[in-house]
């Protein structure tokens, strides 16, 4: 098996473009701690990857289960304060209430109803993919091929070299392509379920790419990481990154304590919850004052004014619970964001001390705001 063609590439990005560009990005991760900027930094290495293309037809035969949905109605009993001498009706019998109280009747209500049915077909696509032509390849180092190979200049690939297909590599590709083919389904109705699929592929061509790249090791608290690029179209890179201890401040870190804090500041709003009950049910004592105002012995005259009186205190309470989590939550998000702008402002002075240190171009004004900016 040969490839249709091989192409090389042509080197458009410097050694000192990926390390500047590696040192921007570990600083922007929201991962990386303070002082990431302290790590040893080795040499950049280069180093050529084969990016296997492959182009290829897919028919797809599918088939699985359909759910359309319908409303239906139903009959059920729920509970409803009745007057005495009123008639309703419970489980199909009509009764007249001998006295004022909370009696079941009879409700009619609606509900979604999904009809199951078998649906199959086929579908014919061509679809591209692309993989490392290697065992178990550096999957996010491939990720970065198409965007930097769209960004690449026309004059930079040349059509050379030498390469063998890797069998892992093609049927991983062919894989991609399957899965891809997929999302040109179109299941009918409102659900679908217990979907199969099955694939025959025709190839088209498989056609190799020969990148350079660069990769660089660091070593943070005694440990190494590394990272990676294409050294075509813009600078691009992927990192390792430490996890943190804890004991180092960083932009995750700032955030994970942001939603505690505010998960506490927000336990207030169950109460709210109990009085925004309580103000409904003294509503409806209320009502139950003014429907039998006139009944003798039943209490009703005081129902009224304790009702208003209770439900009003409730909403109250509700209210001022509301605006006092409200602001508390504000408060909570303003210290945390004021921390984000202050750690990265560290970062970036940390970054630019570093890049003055390696002879590197130090941050503009533009590169040093997208740094010190919170987005949360």
């Amino acid at each position: 098996m040969q490839f249709t063609k091989v192409f090389s590439v042509k080197k458009e990005v410097s050694e000192q473009q990926f390390l500047r560009n590696v040192l921007i990005g570990i600083t922007k991760d929201e991962k990386s701690p303070s002082n990431i900027m302290k790590a040893k930094f080795g040499k950049v290495v280069e180093f050529n990857s084969e990016i296997l293309v492959l182009s290829a037809d897919v028919e797809v035969n599918y088939s699985g289960s359909c759910g359309y949905d319908r409303q239906e109605q139903y009959q059920t009993t729920e509970s409803k304060y009745i007057k005495e001498g009123e008639y309703y009706t419970c489980n199909g019998v009509t009764k007249r209430a001998s006295y004022s109280g909370s009696v079941k009747v009879d409700v009619v209500k609606t509900r979604t109803v999904t009809d199951w049915s078998p649906h199959n077909g086929t579908i014919k696509a061509t679809k591209a993919s692309f993989a490392l032509n290697e065992d178990n390849g550096d999957e996010e180092l491939a990720n970065l091929f198409p965007k930097a190979f769209e960004e690449a200049k026309d004059e930079s690939v040349v059509e050379e070299g030498n390469a063998t297909i890797n069998l892992s590599a093609y049927e991983s590709a062919i894989g991609i392509c399957e899965r891809k083919a997929t999302y040109e389904v179109r299941w009918p109705g409102d659900h679908h379920k217990n979907e199969k699929y099955n694939f025959k592929t025709d190839v088209n061509g498989v056609e190799c790419y020969i990148v350079p790249c660069y990769m660089v090791e660091f070593e943070y608290n005694g440990k190494k990481y590394r990272a990676r690029g294409l050294a075509i179209g813009k600078t691009n890179e992927v990192h390792e990154m430490p996890k943190s201890d804890g004991k180092v401040e960083s932009i995750e870190i700032i955030e994970k304590r942001r939603k505690l804090n505010v998960a506490k500041a927000e336990k207030p709003l169950k109460i709210k919850k109990l009085f925004t009950v309580i103000s409904v049910i003294m509503g409806i004592v209320a009502v139950y004052g003014i429907i039998n105002s006139e009944l003798p012995n039943s209490g009703a005259k005081f129902c009224l004014p304790f009702g208003l009186i209770a439900m009003a205190i409730s909403i109250i309470i509700s209210i001022i619970i509301k605006i006092k989590v409200n602001k508390a939550v504000e408060w909570v998000n303003i210290i945390a964001n004021n921390e984000k702008r202050k750690l990265n402002t560290i970062k970036a002075d940390s970054l630019n001390d570093l890049l003055k240190k390696l002879n590197l171009p130090t941050l503009s004004v533009t590169e040093k705001n997208s740094l010190t900016n919170v987005s949360k």
